[in-house]
């Protein structure tokens, strides 16, 4: 298997929400319920609402425990990274240059640690293209 580009990977992630086509270059953010709005500024994903006094459709839960189990995922790599790595929970005394070279470089390696290590079981395949 050869090597593949970090464009090539990202060009074969599914790219489908709804929008796509208004913020076609930027990449979706998953926001909670209290962000209600982000979609007029940033391509961001929150989960439906129910209505005062309504229900939700079978899609829109449908949805939501997409959304939730997404967001699991960003909540379990964060844990991860703090967990590999104190100083990304520590409050930052250096400079701002350091201080991102330091948490880049945590990251980096928290990623390299999740490919041999995924988040979840059914996430292992999902690193086999890299």
């Amino acid at each position: 298997m050869g090597s593949t580009s970090d464009f090539e990977i990202d060009t074969d992630v599914s790219d489908n929400d709804a929008l796509r086509d208004k913020f076609p270059s930027q990449w979706s953010v998953l926001a909670e319920k209290g962000y209600q709005g982000i979609q007029e500024c940033v391509r961001g994903l929150t989960p439906v609402k129910r209505p005062r006094h309504g229900h939700l459709t079978m899609e829109q839960e449908r949805a939501n425990a997409k959304w939730s189990s997404d967001r699991v995922i960003v909540e379990n790599f964060f844990g991860r990274l703090k967990r590999l790595w104190g100083l990304v929970s520590d409050k930052y005394t250096w400079k701002k240059d350091e201080c991102n070279m330091y948490f880049q470089t945590c990251v980096a390696l928290t990623n390299v640690h999740v490919r041999f290590k995924p988040l979840r079981n059914v996430d292992g395949e999902g690193y086999t293209h890299y």
